[in-house]
C-alpha cells in the first residue's frame, strides 16, 4: 500500500484523539493526521486539509451533530475517501448505521489499539471492515411498529390496544427490542435512536 493517506480524525475526547495521532504517525503509508474535536472543527479542518481518510466517532457528545450526521455532511461537500467509525459504545446497530450510510468501517474503543492499524489497511486494500450481527439485530415489523410506539410515549396498555394484543405481549416485545438494541430502558433506546437515525 503506497497511497499516502491524509487522516482527519474527529473525537470529542482530546485523550483519544491525541493517541490515535501518536498511533498513526508511525504508520509509513500516512503521511499526516489532523485532528478535529467537534462537528464544526472538523467541517473546518476538511476544507482546509482535504483528507482522503476519516476516523470519526459515532457520538461526539455535543448538539450540534453526531458521528454519521457529520459523516454524510462530508459526502455533500464531496468527500470520496474512505472512512473508520469508532465508538465507545460496541453495539452492532451503531456498526450497521454506519455500513447503511456508506462508511467504511466501524470497530469499537474497546478493542485493542492494533485493530486501527489493521482496519485502516484492509478498507485501503478495498474491503470494509464491520462487526455485524446479523441474527439479532433487525427488528421485526411488528417489533419496528412497537419500538416506534414506545419512543414516542404510548404505554403497554395503549399499545396493546392499538394492535389489539395483549399488554403481555407488548411486554415480550419490548424486552425483544431493548435486547437487541443492548439498551436497559426506552430512554436509553430513545437515545440510542437519535445517534443512529
Amino acid at each position: 500500500m503506497n497511497k499516502q493517506l491524509t487522516v482527519l480524525v474527529v473525537d470529542d475526547h482530546p485523550l483519544v484523539c491525541t493517541a490515535l495521532q501518536l498511533l498513526l504517525e508511525k504508520e509509513t503509508y500516512i503521511a499526516k493526521v489532523i485532528c478535529a474535536g467537534n462537528y464544526q472543527e472538523a467541517l473546518q479542518q476538511y476544507q482546509s486539509t482535504n483528507p482522503n481518510f476519516i476516523i470519526v466517532d459515532a457520538d461526539l457528545g455535543c448538539t450540534t451533530g453526531n458521528g454519521f450526521q457529520l459523516f454524510t455532511q462530508l459526502k455533500k461537500l464531496n468527500f470520496q475517501g474512505h472512512s473508520l467509525c469508532i465508538s465507545a459504545n460496541d453495539n452492532p446497530l451503531l456498526s450497521e448505521a454506519a455500513l447503511k450510510i456508506g462508511m467504511s468501517g466501524f470497530i469499537d474503543k474497546n478493542q485493542h489499539t492494533s485493530s486501527v492499524s489493521r482496519a485502516i489497511q484492509t478498507i485501503m486494500c478495498g474491503y470494509n471492515f464491520f462487526k455485524l450481527n446479523k441474527e439479532n439485530s433487525f427488528l421485526s415489523k411488528r417489533e419496528s411498529e412497537i419500538a416506534s410506539m414506545l419512543i414516542n410515549g404510548l404505554k403497554n396498555k395503549d399499545i396493546a390496544l392499538n394492535l389489539s394484543i395483549s399488554p403481555k405481549t407488548v411486554s415480550t416485545y419490548k424486552t425483544r427490542i431493548l435486547t437487541k438494541y443492548n439498551v436497559n430502558n426506552i430512554i436509553e433506546l430513545t437515545s440510542f435512536k437519535a445517534i443512529t437515525d
